[in-house]
C-alpha cells in the first residue's frame, strides 16, 4: 500500500508517522512506518508484506519532541496478493 503526501510547511515539522488498520478506526491503528523529511516536501512510502484485504490509512505529522498533530485519514485501499 502506498502513502503519498506533502509535509506541512512548518519549521516545527520533523517526520510523519504512517498508520494502518483493517477497520476505519484510528484509535486501534498500528504504526507501520516513520518517514523523516523536510518541511513542505512531497514524500511517499510503500508498505509491503500486507495480507490481502482492505486497509485504512492515516498520516500524522510530528515535531522534534514527538508531539503529533491531528492524524489525517488517507482513505481505504484494497491489497491483493
Amino acid at each position: 500500500m502506498e502513502f503519498d503526501w506533502t509535509a506541512p510547511n512548518s519549521s516545527n515539522y520533523f517526520a510523519s508517522r504512517l498508520y494502518l488498520n483493517t477497520s476505519n478506526n484510528f484509535a486501534t491503528a498500528t504504526l507501520v512506518a516513520t518517514e523523516y523529511g523536510a518541511a513542505a516536501a512531497n514524500d511517499a512510502r510503500t508498505v509491503t508484506g500486507l495480507a490481502a484485504g482492505t486497509y485504512y490509512g492515516w498520516i500524522e505529522a510530528i515535531n522534534p519532541s514527538g508531539k503529533p498533530a491531528a492524524a489525517v485519514a488517507t482513505g481505504s485501499a484494497i491489497v491483493t496478493t
